[in-house]
């Protein structure tokens, strides 16, 4: 939430923790590059959690998500 409000600091996040973010909260989407840098510049990592699209894995990845967690077949 805090990510979304544009006020990561409060999220307190840790340096060095992985982090798992949905392709989507609230019918926004979540992978984009404001989100990851977000999380990186606290010195988080984040995991793009069970992507239901092939296109949002392929997202991640081409976004630079740390981990990608998927139930779908190998995309890479």
């Amino acid at each position: 939430l805090s990510v979304l409000c544009r006020i990561p600091r409060l999220g307190g996040f840790q340096k060095g923790r992985t982090y798992s973010v949905p392709p989507q909260f609230a019918g926004m989407n979540l992978y984009t590059k404001r989100t990851l840098a977000s999380y990186h510049a606290q010195g988080a990592r984040v995991l793009a959690y069970l992507p239901d699209r092939d296109e949002d894995a392929k997202l991640a990845y081409h976004l630079g998500f740390d981990e990608i967690l998927t139930n779908g077949r190998k995309l890479f």
